[in-house]
C-alpha cells in the first residue's frame, strides 16, 4: 500500500460516521483489504503480486450486518415476525448502495480497488460492488475494533432507513409475509438467465407456493427479476391492483 493509499484510506476511517482513528498498520492492511475488489487482486496475481481481495471480508461482514440489524429490530419495534422479514431488506444490495451513496461518506469516497478490466466495463461503480466493499468493511471494523463499534456504525448508517422504511413497494417482502400469515405452504422462486451480453443480461424467476407457479417475472437482474414475480403474484392473490405502478 502507497502513501497515498495509505492517507486515502485513514480520511475514510477518520470520518464521523465510522470514528475509526489511530489504527495499527495492520489493522490500515485490513481495511486495505475490505476495499479490494477480485478483479485488481487478480490482475495484481497476474503480475506475480501478492494481493488478497475482500470476499472472505465481505462474508463475515453479511453475518454481522445481519446480526446486527435483527437485533435491532427485535430490541427496539414490536414488529411480528413478518414485519421484521420485510424491514430486513435494508441489507439487500441495492438498499446497502442507495444507503453508503446518500450517507455523509459518499460511494465514490470508498475508494474501492478495481481491476482495469472492470472498470473499463462499466461508467459507474455497480451496487452490487459498492454493496460488497460495505460488507467488507463492516466485517473489518468487527475484526479490529469487535461487536460494540461495529454495531455502533451500522446504527449510524441504517437506522433511520429501518426506521423509515416503506414495505408497500417490497413485493418480495409483501408475499413472503402473506404466504406465512395465510399458511399458503412452501414458496420458492427459480431462478434463470434469459438472454442478452454480460454486461447487460436478462433473468427470469418465477416464484411457485406449494408447487404451484404463481408468478412469472423478468429483470436485469435476478433481484429485480424476483420481485417482479412477487408481484405478479400478489395480483393473483388479490394484494396489488394491477395499476400500482412500479
Amino acid at each position: 500500500m502507497d502513501e497515498k493509499r495509505r492517507k486515502k484510506i485513514i480520511k475514510l476511517l477518520n470520518h464521523p460516521i465510522f470514528d475509526l482513528g489511530n489504527v495499527s498498520e495492520r489493522s490500515l492492511q485490513l481495511y486495505d483489504q475490505a476495499l479490494t475488489h477480485r478483479s485488481y487482486a487478480k490482475e495484481q496475481e497476474d503480475k506475480k503480486i501478492q494481493c488478497v481481495d475482500n470476499e472472505r471480508l465481505e462474508f463475515l461482514g453479511n453475518f454481522v450486518l445481519g446480526l446486527v440489524v435483527s437485533e435491532y429490530l427485535y430490541e427496539e419495534f414490536s414488529y411480528s415476525e413478518g414485519e421484521m422479514t420485510v424491514r430486513m431488506e435494508v441489507v439487500s444490495d441495492a438498499k446497502l448502495a442507495e444507503i453508503i451513496t446518500k450517507s455523509e461518506v459518499g460511494r465514490d469516497n470508498m475508494h474501492i480497488l478495481l481491476g482495469k478490466r472492470e472498470l473499463g466495463r462499466t461508467s459507474k461503480l455497480e451496487d452490487s460492488i459498492l454493496a460488497g466493499a460495505l460488507e467488507a468493511f463492516i466485517g473489518a471494523v468487527y475484526l479490529d475494533q469487535g461487536l460494540k463499534k461495529v454495531r455502533k456504525i451500522i446504527i449510524n448508517l441504517f437506522g433511520s432507513e429501518i426506521n423509515d422504511f416503506d414495505p408497500t413497494r417490497n413485493y418480495i417482502g409483501r408475499l413472503q409475509e402473506l404466504v406465512q400469515k395465510k399458511k399458503l405452504g412452501k414458496m420458492k422462486y427459480v431462478e434463470s438467465r434469459l438472454t442478452g451480453p454480460d454486461h447487460r443480461p436478462t433473468f427470469q424467476a418465477v416464484v411457485k407456493i406449494s408447487g404451484k407457479t404463481y408468478g412469472k417475472g423478468v429483470g436485469k437482474n435476478k433481484k429485480a427479476a424476483k420481485m417482479d414475480a412477487a408481484k405478479i403474484a400478489l395480483k393473483k392473490l388479490g394484494k396489488v391492483k394491477s395499476s400500482t405502478n412500479c
